[in-house]
C-alpha cells in the first residue's frame, strides 16, 4: 500500500537535525563546539554497508568537531557485521568518535564489539570520562553503560564514570537511554545525549512511548541546569517502516549560556 512504501521510503531517508544548547560555564574555544550523534543505527539484516556510507558520509559533510554514538550500532555480531560496519572507520572529526553501548550491543556481545570499534579507532566510554582540549581550555565527556545490562555485568555506573570531573567544567553525558537523566541531573551533568526512544518510530507505538520514557521522548528537554537531547534514531528497529518519527543526523552545537 502508499502507506507501507511511504513508511518503507522514511526509513530508509534520515535528516540532519540542527540543535543548538545553551551551556554555561563552557569556556569560549568551546562555543559553537559541534558534535555529530549517530545512535539506534541496528545494523543487522536491514540496515547494511551501503545505509552506513550515507549516514558516514553526511556526518563528514557536517565537519563535527566530535562524533558520538549513542548506542544500538548493531543487531548481531563482529563476525556477521564486520563489513558493514566498516564505513564507520571513515568518520572524521577533530576530537574523535566516542561510543556508548545500547541494549541491543548486549543482544549481540558488547565486549567483542567494543574491543573491535576500539581496534577501529573509536574511543569506547565504559563508564569512564575523558577530557577535551582546545586552546588550553577544557571540558569533559562521560559515558555509561547501557541501563539494561545490569544483567550482563557490571551496569550503569554513572558515579565511576564521572570519578575525579572538575565541577567547574561543563560535563557531556553519552547515555543510550534517557533513563538516566533524573541522576544525571544531580550530577551535575550540563548535557546528556541519548537515544533509544525512537521517538516513537511507528504508530500507535509512538503514543505508549511517552508512558515509558516520560517525558523525554525525543528533541531537546532541560530540566535545573541540565539539558538532554533524545534523538528519534538514524537507522531503525524491526521492519523497514517509520512513520511517525524521520530517522535523523543530529548536530548539536554547544553556545555559551
Amino acid at each position: 500500500s502508499g502507506f507501507q512504501l511511504y513508511g518503507y521510503h522514511r526509513a530508509y531517508s534520515f535528516q540532519v537535525k540542527q540543535v543548538a544548547v545553551p551551556i554555561k560555564n563552557l569556556p569560549l574555544p568551546f562555543s559553537g563546539f559541534r558534535i555529530a550523534q549517530i545512535t539506534d543505527l541496528h545494523v543487522g539484516p536491514f540496515i547494511t554497508k551501503d545505509f552506513v556510507e550515507r549516514v558516514v558520509a553526511q556526518v563528514n559533510d557536517l565537519r563535527p568537531d566530535l562524533i558520538a554514538i549513542t548506542g544500538d550500532l548493531v543487531d548481531g555480531s563482529v563476525d556477521e557485521l564486520r563489513d558493514h560496519v566498516a564505513p564507520l572507520g571513515k568518520l572524521k572529526s577533530s576530537q574523535g568518535t566516542f561510543f556508548v553501548t545500547g541494549n541491543h550491543e548486549f543482544y549481540s556481545g558488547a565486549d567483542p564489539w567494543c574491543e573491535h570499534l576500539s581496534s577501529m579507532g573509536m574511543i569506547v566510554l565504559r563508564n569512564q570520562m575523558q577530557s577535551l582540549q582546545k586552546d588550553f581550555s577544557q571540558i569533559q565527556i562521560a559515558g555509561i553503560e547501557d541501563w539494561s545490562s545490569k544483567r550482563f555485568g557490571e551496569g550503569p555506573n554513572l558515579e565511576k564514570a564521572c570519578l575525579g570531573a572538575d565541577p567547574a567544567l561543563p560535563l557531556i553525558l553519552l547515555s543510550h537511554q534517557p533513563k538516566s537523566f533524573s541522576a544525571a541531573q544531580k550530577r551535575g551533568v550540563s548535557l546528556q545525549i541519548s537515544g533509544h526512544t525512537h521517538g516513537g518510530q511507528i504508530w500507535p507505538i509512538g503514543h505508549l512511548i511517552p508512558i515509558i520514557y516520560s517525558p523525554y521522548v525525543r528533541g531537546l528537554y532541560k530540566a535545573n541546569e541540565s539539558h538532554i537531547y533524545v534523538s528519534c534514531g538514524t537507522g531503525f528497529w524491526g521492519p523497514p517502516l517509520r512513520l511517525d518519527a524521520p530517522s535523523e543526523v543530529t548536530l548539536i552545537e554547544l553556545q555559551k549560556a
